[in-house]
């Protein structure tokens, strides 16, 4: 961080441009973290207009960000569809309970590149594809997948085009889903099912994971239609857009399946 004061940057990039001479980025902090590969500065912000510039903070993620992927498996003969969901303590998001989430997490830094390079379209696609499955079976299921598995889902996205910097081609966060076999899964209630033993990911209290269970299509959706449940804020807005869209597989027999009212709403907000 520098000691310079803002005003004095500020007026130093007027008289720059009233002058023409070359621009400089002007910039008073940045923050770096490699473990998940985050960069925040604060500065003279990037789409400032150059004669009314402004200061702001904005975001750069390794790779331009991270992978998100919704696991799910169709129960043989009634093809109904059951996702995988996180119950996870976030306490940013919200302090007395946990939300509701898949896993998803920042591409992991390999060796010592810069976290502000720009790599090809196709070592971007890599990083991000690896990253689903590291997240996937750190956060929920250990061992018997591989990449291959992973199906993506449309385009990468940008969470917020403000202060996100995902400028490089192909940047954003990725979705995948992945279909996993039914014999993987065991039930407990009505419409809840479990992983079975020794499949459960260990790690996973690292993460702020209470339990993982799969959940019928029709009660989930219900969940994250419901107002009043606390826990169906911004991660469960995620798991609403992954979740769903993982299922298309199956979406000719949802007309018949438990809570299908929500479904529209999932495929055409």
């Amino acid at each position: 961080m520098n000691a310079i004061p803002i005003e004095e940057l500020l007026h130093a990039h007027a008289h720059a441009h009233v002058h023409h001479t070359q621009m400089q980025a002007l910039q008073w902090l940045t923050a770096t973290n490699r473990t998940i590969g985050i960069t925040y500065t604060y500065g003279l912000h990037p789409n400032a207009p150059l004669d009314v510039p402004y200061d702001s903070m904005w975001k750069r993620e390794y790779a331009g960000g991270g992978s998100v992927v919704a696991a799910y498996s169709e129960e043989p003969g009634t093809r109904h569809i059951y996702v995988g969901i996180l119950w996870q303590r976030r306490v940013l998001h919200m302090t007395y309970g946990p939300v509701l989430a898949v896993p998803r997490g920042y591409a992991p830094v390999e060796d010592q590149r810069d976290l502000s390079t720009h790599f090809s379209l196709e070592e971007v696609k890599r990083i991000h594809h690896q990253t689903a499955l590291i997240e996937l079976t750190e956060e929920m299921i250990s061992g018997q997948l591989n990449l291959e598995m992973l199906e993506q889902l449309g385009p990468p996205v940008t969470m917020n085009n403000a202060d996100i910097d995902t400028s490089g081609e192909g940047e954003g966060v990725y979705f995948y889903r992945i279909e996993l076999p039914w014999s993987f899964i065991k039930p407990i209630a009505p419409g809840v099912l479990v992983l079975k033993a020794g499949l459960e990911a260990t790690p996973a209290i690292q993460e702020g994971i209470l339990r993982c269970q799969f959940c019928s299509l029709g009660a989930l959706i219900e969940m994250l239609d419901n107002a009043e449940n606390p826990a169906a804020g911004l991660h469960s807005q995620r798991l609403q857009l992954v979740g769903s869209l993982a299922i298309f597989k199956g979406k000719d027999t949802l007309s018949s399946h438990e809570g299908s009212r929500g479904i529209k709403n999932v495929f055409h907000e």
